[in-house]
């Protein structure tokens, strides 16, 4: 037979159970914000060693790796892309009107790659 004490019992314990457990999240997000913290400022204090010497000495080389941390450096550069094409257009087209699009990939063990197309100068002429 249904039992409003009981019922209200059971929920107050399952209430009682949530509120625990969202205490205990919010005690390890705690935890793990602050070991993110410091994981960073070993990897930063790394950098700052590499920056400075010019190298990674073997034992924090071994702390990045017992720590899992990637250890990586910023390289930029430029390059110049040039592109032989042909086309069948209709005879009224503007050869000034033709736009042409391209994309790049880099294919190297690289993360983060980002590039700007910085301009693109088209050459378009009637003939061959």
């Amino acid at each position: 037979m249904y039992n409003p004490t009981e019922t209200s019992d059971h929920i107050t314990a399952l209430q009682q159970r949530v509120d625990s457990q969202i205490i205990q999240i919010a005690s390890l997000n705690k935890s793990l914000t602050r070991k993110i913290h410091q994981i960073q400022n070993v990897k930063d204090y790394i950098t700052e060693v590499y920056q400075e010497t010019d190298l990674v000495p073997e034992s924090l080389a071994e702390v990045a790796r017992m720590l899992d941390i990637q250890l990586t450096k910023p390289i930029s550069g430029e390059a110049t892309f040039t592109i032989s094409w042909t086309a069948q257009v209709p005879l009224d087209f503007d050869p000034d009107d033709l736009e042409i699009s391209f994309s790049v990939d880099c294919e190297s063990d690289v993360e983060d790659f980002e590039w700007l197309e910085e301009s693109t100068d088209i050459d378009a002429k009637e003939g061959y």
